[in-house]
């Protein structure tokens, strides 16, 4: 049986008193170690984002960016090398003398014995290219939309860096064709003869210091030379003006006579009471059809036909006559006074008429088409009063098959 000595009352105070320092030591021990543990964690955190943090910091505005990183990265750096030190000195003084309290009982091991290392970070030179290019063969059942989402960039990325393969205005894609993708959305730019900084960041609304730094382009000049293709982060190239349809087949005026209809259109303005006819009054256009009719969306009437010869609605003179890009197509516009005015769409590239000339009612103006937003041949007549579409039933006796 084990013989305990009992203390007096002054002897434990003593001894209290006495193991109090080395209880504090401990504690403090213990909190420089959860501390070192700490910035461990914030090493591996840094360590798993370091590829953001390039993306964001060369990717991003402002031509200091590259500074600034190099220094967080020194920061970052020589923190780590610093804890690393600091963990290996506190482990092996603990480990060479324990602290044992008063009532036996020993410091606890260090967490992690070394806080990081210099192979975590990130190895930058200044004069390399700061963006890749990924090479992508177009296999069956891709589309433009799978390969933005493959790649993560956007449909438009996609077709400002393939412009010559991919069509702004449609998503066709050819199999066994190659794109270039870059990392991130912007533009990749073929350069062209003739082709200098200013004109590219002019063209593409890039930052002209990110151009610079991204693509390792030399000062004063920033040559383009030997440069095939450069990368524009958050750049745009504006889409090229459509392709205006030639028309197939040169008509001349047909000089039909204008069939009646027998409807009376309704007074408008100073215009009174019959001032308009039938677009669609030549012998060639009778029995055309109504497909769409005036609605909140639909500014107009759509009068179908294979393709006839359309009629000035009312006299007037001709402001405008042309390519409307706007999804009009062929197009002529007639002022008929006072704020009124009739516009026909879609034509197939005949225009009878200019500019300035003036009309009567039941002219030949140009031809019925399929060009523009258009989704078929036919006339898209639209009526205004002072700049304000209006349903141009009531005003414009039109007579369509079985009305």
């Amino acid at each position: 049986m084990l013989n305990h000595k009992r203390l007096l009352p002054g002897q434990n105070l003593l001894k209290f008193i006495l193991s109090w320092p080395g209880y504090l030591i401990w504690r403090l021990r213990q909190l420089g170690r959860f501390g070192l543990a700490a910035v461990d964690i914030v090493g591996a955190s840094f360590s798993s984002s370091k590829k953001h943090l390039v993306s964001r910091m060369f990717w991003g505005r402002g031509s200091l960016y590259k500074s600034v990183f190099h220094i967080s990265v020194f920061s970052v750096t020589s923190l780590l090398l610093l804890s690393g030190l600091l963990g290996r000195y506190l482990t092996n003084t603990s480990s060479a003398e324990s602290l044992v309290i008063a009532y036996g009982q020993q410091t606890n091991t260090d967490l992690l014995e070394q806080g990081g290392s210099l192979s975590t970070i990130l190895p930058i030179s200044p004069n390399q290219t700061n963006f890749k290019i990924i090479q992508h063969v177009v296999q069956p059942g891709d589309t433009v939309d799978s390969i933005a989402a493959r790649y993560s960039v956007t449909k438009d990325t996609l077709k400002w860096s393939n412009e010559k393969i991919l069509s702004p205005y449609n998503d066709n894609v050819s199999v066994g064709a190659t794109l270039y993708i870059p990392e991130i959305n912007g533009v990749l730019y073929e350069v062209r003869g003739g082709d200098n900084i200013d004109k590219v960041v002019a063209l593409t609304l890039g930052n002209k210091f990110d151009i610079i730094e991204l693509n390792g382009l030399v000062g004063p000049e920033y040559s383009l030379e030997g440069k095939q293709r450069i990368f524009v982060p958050d750049g745009k190239l504006p889409p090229p003006p459509p392709l205006i349809p030639i028309p197939g087949v040169y008509r001349a005026p047909s000089g039909e006579p204008c069939i009646d209809s027998g409807i009376i259109g309704a007074a408008i303005g100073h215009l009174p009471a019959g001032s308009f006819g039938d677009p669609l009054c030549a012998s060639s256009c009778q029995g055309y059809g109504y497909s769409a009719g005036f609605s909140a969306w639909h500014g107009g009437v759509d009068l179908t036909h294979y393709g006839c010869p359309i009629r000035a609605a009312g006299a007037g003179k001709v402001v405008f006559a042309g390519w409307n890009s706007f999804g009009a197509g062929y197009s002529v516009i007639i002022d008929h006074g006072g704020g009124i005015t009739t516009q026909y769409m879609h034509g197939d590239g005949n225009i009878w008429v200019r500019v300035g000339d003036t009309v009567f009612k039941g002219q030949d103006i140009m031809f019925m088409g399929n060009t523009g937003n258009s989704f078929g041949t036919h006339l898209h007549l639209t009526l205004k009063a002072n700049g304000v579409v209006i349903d141009p039933i009531p005003y414009i006796p039109v007579h369509w098959y079985g009305r």
